[in-house]
């Protein structure tokens, strides 16, 4: 790989930091020095101590992507490989995450709070308009190829606002003055504008916020950099790196950007590799380290070209709880001792290399299987005799030459290829053990188990779906887990920052003082509403589907039996309703049908004491009522149904096609082992021919 003077493997140089070993050197951040060089000597410090840390799993990250994308691979018959790593990649990244996650945002205790209801309502919109808007699944796949690959995956929220600059206007009263004449007249100043509502003068100019939104943006695993811990809570610094152009440094930092110098060139290799994708531009670049400090909850802008202090220091831009504008980083392996991240890939590299190179040995043998071989130089006709078309007869003048030595045959020495042949077919029957041996260290193996035959029954099915899924099961977990973090940290923005107006355009709901009150107090809005997703993967498992349709089946027969007591008094209705919440708050059924439990009997209690209704009329009304949330029950049930049914047939589908996929990879190489035989033999077969036609030919000849 060319050396890009931009990409920096833990090592600070001019490009990240100090040249010194910065380990355990400082004892408070004063110690660094005074002022504002003092503030940059100490990040750049911590910024070199975390690349230095990370130094080999930068290296080993670097080669993991590489080999993923099959770059620089030597294929003029140099070097072949059988890119493991991203069949598996493809694989397992297809089962973790497929589908964009929905926001469920709900009272946390389903208590009587109004407000509190409406705030959920009204952030559910405007997170499902956001999530549409910041193109949620490329992001999601993106961090699922950085913990697949690299083993760590990063992603920050933005606050985004549209500003527009418009002209403050003034309104012109006219100065009045009296002529020598006795009259009246008005003077205006020359640069008045007059319109409808009247004359103005045109003031300063100022920005107006007009739109605001809240995205998404993957960081790339090489740009990232935090402080040192065993466990996130720990962290106390995270860093993101940027390389900017001259004009990108004028629009962030104004006159600051000037003193960042052009140090970054990503054309310093084009003459040594024109195919190196990595190269982005021709253009120069400064770098800039984005610090978010949360100790002083600051944000600092530290360029390392310019040592005498920070070119930006933003106080808190995001007023967020956990102050990053990040959730903890999705890991591919974990450990309670370091935060060092591990690719995945290094856990089965000995395997793979060797996978590689029995891949390579079979292609060089295929290559080198070729049908040659030394004849005879006497017999001229030799010559015509391999280059002629089918059924050709040559004549020979020293054919007679070749009948003393024993034949034709014995004039012609071909290569043997036959060992050849058998050496081949034990190298498939070796790669495809190491094949196996890599999908079970990964978990591939599980899902190919979990393939079902249309012949099994369904408890079968059930539990191969189920084994399939296990080793999977962490996995998706970790990226349901982190879709919820990145949709929490998107509602704490819209709460804490969006304007009125703005969320009542996204979610076209009327947003109140209250509302506005709840969404901005941190604390309050985390004590009443809960924020979660639905599922994001299709699931293995249908154990929390089958619970929900057992308990719909359970309430139906349960409302059947109560409606005779509560129409006949036996049972007050307050206390009906009571045990169906109690269970109905045990699962997830939607405020659609809590919503209809709480209202059965509202009515009737609010006119109760004001007159005294027909007992016959309450029966039937509560009879009503009672058949109307068994309908609404039984269309849950339904619905529940039918979500599990697809979910069921989506999964057997993708099984299907997975195992007909294999099938036919394993098809293909045997039918290429078998063709190499078939070539033997027939070639065997037609020299055995030849030599008996000719041989039966000579006997002819010398009985005539």
């Amino acid at each position: 790989m060319p050396e890009d003077e931009g990409y920096v493997f833990g090592g600070v140089d001019s490009n990240a930091g100090s040249d010194e070993d910065t380990a355990g050197e400082l004892g408070t951040p004063k110690d660094a020095g005074k002022g504002g060089v003092g503030v940059v000597r100490r990040w750049l410090m911590e910024i070199d101590a975390s690349s230095k840390s990370e130094k080999d799993w930068r290296q080993n990250s670097l080669d993991v992507v590489d080999r993923y994308r099959s770059y620089g691979n030597e294929t003029n018959g140099k070097r072949r490989q059988f890119n493991i790593l991203y069949s598996n990649t493809e694989v397992i990244r297809s089962a973790v995450y497929n589908s964009t996650p929905i926001p469920d945002v709900r009272r946390r205790f389903r208590s009587e709070d109004p407000v509190g209801k409406e705030v959920a309502e009204t952030l559910q919109r405007a997170l499902s308009f956001a999530i549409e808007q910041t193109n949620f699944d490329m992001v999601i796949d993106c961090a699922s190829l950085d913990y697949l690959l690299p083993g760590r995956a990063v992603t920050r929220v933005r606050w985004i606002p549209q500003v527009e600059t418009k002209v403050e206007r003034i309104e012109v009263e006219p100065e009045r003055r009296i002529t020598p004449e006795g009259e009246t007249i008005e003077i205006l100043p020359e640069d008045f504008e007059e319109d409808e509502q009247g004359r103005f003068q045109n003031g300063e100019e100022y920005d107006e916020k007009v739109f605001e939104e809240v995205v998404l943006e993957p960081v790339v695993w090489d740009d990232f950099r935090m402080g040192s811990g065993r466990k996130w809570d720990e962290v106390t610094w995270i860093a993101f790196q940027h390389k900017l152009t001259k004009d990108q440094l004028k629009e962030l930092f104004g006159d600051a950007g000037k003193k960042v110098k052009m140090d970054v060139e990503t054309n310093d290799s084009i003459g040594e590799d024109e195919s190196d994708p990595r190269i982005i531009d021709v253009f120069k670049r400064g770098r800039v380290w984005e610090v978010w400090d949360k100790d002083t909850r600051q944000v600092l802008f530290i360029a390392p070209s310019h040592k005498e202090g920070p070119i930006k220091v933003e106080d808190d831009p995001l007023n967020l709880r956990d102050f990053f504008p990040i959730p903890p980083p999705l890991y591919a392996m974990n450990s309670t001792d370091t935060l060092l991240p591990v690719p995945e890939f290094m856990v089965y590299k000995d395997q793979a290399d060797e996978l590689d190179d029995i891949t390579h040995r079979i292609s060089r043998l295929i290559s080198g299987m070729k049908v040659r071989g030394i004849y005879d130089s006497s017999v001229s006709e030799f010559d015509q005799l391999f280059s002629s078309d089918d059924n050709a007869m040559i004549p020979s003048d020293q054919g007679g030459m070749a009948l003393q030595a024993g034949g034709m045959d014995r004039a012609i020495w071909f290569m043997p290829i036959g060992e050849m042949g058998s050496v081949l077919a034990g190298l498939y029957q070796q790669r495809n053990i190491l094949r196996e041996t890599i999908f079970e260290v990964t978990g591939i193996s599980d899902i190919i188990r979990g393939a079902s035959r249309a012949s099994e029954t369904a408890t079968a099915q059930n539990i191969k779906a189920r084994f399939g899924g296990m080793r999977l099961d962490r996995r998706v977990r970790a990226i349901a887990d982190y879709s919820k973090n990145l949709i929490r940290l998107m509602a704490e923005v819209i709460s804490e920052h969006f304007d009125p107006e703005t969320i009542q355009l996204m979610t076209g709901t009327e947003v109140t003082p209250e509302m506005m009150q709840l969404m901005r107090d941190d604390a309050i809005r985390n004590f009443r509403i809960d924020i979660e997703t639905d599922s994001t993967i299709a699931a293995s498992e249908n154990a929390d589907q089958e619970a929900i349709t057992k308990l719909l089946g359970a309430l139906t027969q349960f409302i059947g039996g109560l409606t005779p007591l509560v129409a006949s008094g036996q049972l007050p209705m307050q206390a009906a309703k009571s045990i169906l919440l109690g269970a109905m708050r045990k699962f997830k059924m939607g405020r659609e049908v809590e919503d209809a439990i709480q209202a059965i009997g509202t009515e009737q209690q609010q006119q109760q004491g004001q007159e005294q209704p027909d007992p016959e009329t309450v029966k039937m009304q509560a009879e009503m009522q009672m058949e109307q949330a068994k309908m609404q029950m039984e269309q849950q049930k339904i619905q529940m149904d039918m979500q599990f049914k697809q979910t069921e047939l989506e999964q057997k589908m993708a099984l299907e096609r997975e195992k007909l996929a294999q099938e036919m990879q394993i098809e293909r190489e045997k039918l290429q082992v078998e063709s190499q035989t078939d070539l033997k033999v027939a070639e065997i077969k037609a020299d055995a021919s030849n030599s008996a036609e000719f041989e039966f030919t000579s006997g002819g000849v010398d009985g005539g």
